[in-house]
């Protein structure tokens, strides 16, 4: 699905009695159909049946929704449903249902072992009722004018709220705005500074005085705009560790060293290091441990994953800690085919699986702030402020692409910095 073009697939349907509990035969009491409209010019077809289960025809992976007609032999209950993917378990409920493609992925997640999404409820997806979705609006701070923008007025959990200007993009006179630094990782520390920093580097090096050049950048409005604070050496560069006078950024090329600069820019020490960075101490940043995780009480904030279109290398965190640092909850088989979300209750002695996504997605976010998760995919966004207990799922998709680039702001704001735009978001 990554791939450019479409594939052509069946959908798999499975169904069920009303509370969802049983499967049921469709061959013995019920009968399905099914229609596409890109399909024998829309017209009702037989499903068929495997497995207990049925399926469509091949469709078009990015082809309109597939309606569904469910009804029972010899009887007048019918069910209607229009979606655009495959569901794993449909209980039989008479009436309308209409999901869009995040509640697709919704209706298949299994929860277990207690777990509770407290608005996965058919009832909610009948058409009449259509209009009661989920939705996590977004606060979206733009770094270039409306005239040069790209908005997409329809997006119901946008909120468009101005531009400032941002020194990371630049206007041209014949190729009008483009990107001339790209933003790399957020750095945030807020007890030792109010601003965001981020490492960017020149987005294009045809300029042969700033080839290859790397910037730090510095926000001082919570990522709604970017200054650049002074030029880095043209090398592979991490931010190390800052203080109120210093910042400290590792290098790997042509040594492993590790230099320190003043807030002016002025070059204050150079040391070349034996070891890889990650053993060196006061360490803050680096990413060594993909299976790590700073304390949630740590004041030291970065952003993991940072994707953009072109990074290949992505960082997750997969294990995550409450408050009581007795309960641990992971989110499995990253960093591709994010599978499920385990819990443990003894420091990490025995797992329980909590909730199985049954998604088949590339990529699954999950971040944390104390008690309180949020997960994030290119479709859909699920909330839990009690440590993975109970959660809430918006049915608007966070993503629009490869841009990943979150961090937390306070203990409710989350924000997602990409090339064009910032995206804050008040997790209750």
């Amino acid at each position: 699905m990554a791939q450019p073009g479409f594939t052509l697939r069946s959908l798999q349907f499975g169904l069920f009695t009303s509370d969802g509990k049983k499967s049921v035969a469709n061959n013995k009491h019920y009968e399905a159909e099914w229609r596409n409209s890109y399909f024998e010019q829309n017209k009702w077809q037989k499903v068929t049946v495997q497995d207990g289960g049925f399926s469509t025809g091949r469709l078009r992976s990015d082809g309109p929704p597939t309606e569904l007609k469910i009804y029972r032999r010899n009887g007048k209950d019918t069910m209607f449903i229009t979606c655009a993917r495959a569901l794993q378990k449909i209980p039989f409920i008479p009436g309308h249902f209409q999901l869009d493609n995040s509640q697709c992925y919704l209706v298949n997640m299994e929860m277990m072992n207690g777990m509770v999404i407290l608005n996965n409820d058919w009832e909610l997806f009948r058409t009449e009722r259509a209009a009661e979705k989920k939705l996590l609006m977004k606060k979206r701070f733009c770094y270039m004018s409306k005239s040069h923008s790209f908005f997409d007025e329809d997006e119901k959990d946008v909120q468009y709220v101005g531009f400032r200007k941002s020194d990371h993009l630049k206007e041209l006179k014949d190729e009008g705005l483009t990107e001339y630094i790209k933003l790399g990782k957020l750095y945030y520390a807020p007890m030792i500074s109010s601003s965001v920093y981020s490492i960017g580097f020149l987005a294009h090096d045809d300029e042969e005085d700033e080839k290859y050049s790397q910037f730090l950048m510095e926000s001082k409005d919570g990522c709604r705009s970017w200054q650049i604070k002074f030029r880095l050496p043209e090398n592979t560069i991490e931010l190390v560790q800052y203080d109120e006078s210093t910042f400290d950024v590792a290098i790997s090329f042509p040594t492993n060293s590790r230099l320190s600069y003043s807030h002016t820019g002025k070059l204050l020490s150079s040391t070349i290091m034996s070891s890889h960075p990650c053993s060196w101490p006061g360490n803050m940043f680096y990413g060594c441990d993909r299976q790590g995780k700073n304390n949630p009480a740590d004041p030291i904030g970065i952003s993991d994953p940072f994707m953009d279109g072109g990074s290949f290398n992505h960082l997750f965190h997969t294990l995550f800690t409450g408050t009581d640092n007795k309960e641990k909850l992971k989110l499995e088989s990253l960093p591709f085919g994010p599978a499920s979300l385990s819990i443990s209750h003894d420091a990490g002695h025995q797992w329980d699986t909590i909730l199985q996504l049954h998604s088949n997605e590339t990529y699954a976010y999950l971040t944390q702030r104390k008690n309180k998760l949020v997960l994030l995919s290119y479709h859909y966004t699920m909330v839990s402020t009690d440590f993975g207990k109970t959660w809430i799922f918006y049915a608007n998709g966070t993503f629009t692409g490869g841009e990943w680039n979150f961090i937390w702001l306070d203990d409710r704001t989350l924000v997602n910095v990409t090339p064009y735009y910032a995206d804050v978001m008040l997790i209750e």
